[in-house]
């Protein structure tokens, strides 16, 4: 057995682990740095656009130069939710996947939590996306199954 070769593997995993943990860290915070930007730049020139949604379209075109990534369209949407449609939520607590479900409920039934404690809101968000949730019946290994096989 070479021990060796798997500790080096085993710091090699490590390693992986670590770097994906700060990935999501890195893409957290820049997916509420994109949002808020929008927001800003958009309360920012106001004075020069007809419609909210005209001032995001805008910002794309000038300040996106490459292809947008997968997770800038999926904030760039929240952002247009919160600005043209009125949604009112404590993007700051919630991840990207909270958000996006949060905002295909009614508009009333989300703004209506604004008005609870933080710790609160977390716990209220969490069940309004837990109601809507179904349950599917899938297929999941059997490990007493299997050893009778």
């Amino acid at each position: 057995m070479n021990t060796l070769n798997i500790n080096t593997n085993n710091e090699t995993l490590s390693n992986m682990s670590d770097n994906i943990k700060k990935a999501k860290t890195i893409r957290a915070n820049t997916v509420q740095s994109i949002i808020r930007d929008t927001l800003d730049y958009a309360s920012d020139h106001k004075d020069i656009f007809s419609t909210k949604k005209n001032a995001i379209s805008t910002f794309i075109k000038q300040y996106i130069n490459s292809d947008v990534d997968n997770y800038t369209k999926r904030a760039l949407k929240i952002a247009k939710f919160i600005l043209v449609d009125g949604y009112k939520i404590k993007k700051e607590l919630l991840s990207l996947a909270q958000m996006e479900q949060l905002l295909t409920f009614n508009k009333n039934t989300v703004n209506k939590l604004m008005t609870l404690d933080d710790e609160i809101y977390i716990l209220e968000v969490k069940e309004l996306i837990k109601s809507a949730k179904i349950e599917k019946t899938t297929k999941v290994f059997s490990a007493k199954k299997a050893s009778k096989i």
